[in-house]
């Protein structure tokens, strides 16, 4: 519901800028636009798979095989898409020549297994597959033990049943990490931060109070910032507006309106200065007012 509503807000406004002779914007909110279909049909395990789709002549395209598996994985063809990571990025002649990509693309693999298939067994498998992890670099190879330590501690809690508080769980998943506490690199939780997401998706299909509902968007706009170089089209912003309407004039709305006043001024802003559009500035003083400021 939150996706569409947004979408619905997003195209709206497009259609108004067009209107207004504002095109280069409009373009851009349409395009910002497919952020919500891709999310929405990636977030969870849940959903149809789209074997249907014949993208056969992907592999003609000139785009990289990241980019081709992004375009699996938005089809929900997940299976096609840890292939193609697999052996072209991960265990590809090239893949040890180009550490970053290979990161990106370990990333991709690790996002399906927890998100998709919620699978720490296939998690833990595929990590302790991956070939010589000696021409690592010393970063990677600290974050693939830090996550091989997740699914082994996930594996061990599955014995006792899924959790019947998903948001307590969740939060306890975040609150673990040491980005939040010590202020250092948190790629080593990367795998507790997917598995926070899902269960904060799948909380929000429970019967929660309005507080327990905002307090899950604030999660979740929290956890997707801090998943936000990893090729995700989540939105975090979406997530601290909604926390907002769904709780407002509350220390919580407050929470989330400095964190999406941020992104917005961090998102318009570059070497040449910061410039947000009237439109997202009226919506900015909109949501500071709704929150209690």
């Amino acid at each position: 519901t939150m996706s569409i509503e947004n979408l619905e807000r997003e195209i709206e406004s497009a259609q108004q800028a067009y209107e207004k002779g504002n095109t280069r914007y409009s373009r851009h909110l349409l395009q910002h636009t497919l952020n919500y279909c891709f999310a929405c049909h990636t977030r969870s395990q849940m959903g149809p798979k789209y074997d249907y789709w014949n993208l056969t002549k992907l592999s003609g395209l000139n785009i990289s095989p990241l980019q081709r598996s992004q375009i699996l994985v938005a089809t929900r063809q997940f299976d096609q898409a840890k292939d193609l990571l697999k052996s072209q990025l991960i265990r590809g002649p090239e893949a040890f020549s180009n550490p970053y990509m290979q990161e990106q693309a370990i990333k991709r693999y690790l996002a399906i297994v927890v998100k998709a298939e919620n699978s720490p067994t296939e998690g833990y498998k595929f990590i302790n597959e991956i070939d010589e992890k000696s021409r690592l670099p010393v970063y990677l190879s600290k974050n693939l033990h830090s996550w091989e330590e997740s699914f082994v501690k996930w594996m061990a809690e599955n014995k006792n049943g899924k959790p019947k508080n998903l948001l307590a769980k969740a939060k306890r998943l975040i609150e673990h990490s040491d980005f939040l506490y010590g202020g250092v690199d948190g790629d080593g939780r990367y795998v507790d931060y997917l598995r926070a997401s899902s269960l904060l998706h799948e909380s929000l299909g429970q019967k929660l109070t309005n507080k327990q509902r905002a307090e899950a968007y604030l999660r979740l706009g929290v956890v997707y910032n801090l998943l936000s170089d990893s090729g995700f089209w989540e939105l975090p912003e979406g997530y601290f507006e909604a926390c907002i309407r769904e709780w407002p004039k509350s220390s919580m709305a407050k929470d989330c309106y400095r964190n999406y006043e941020q992104n917005v001024v961090i998102g318009y802003s570059g070497s040449a200065g910061t410039f947000i559009p009237g439109d997202e500035r009226k919506k900015l003083a909109n949501l500071k007012k709704l929150a209690g400021y």
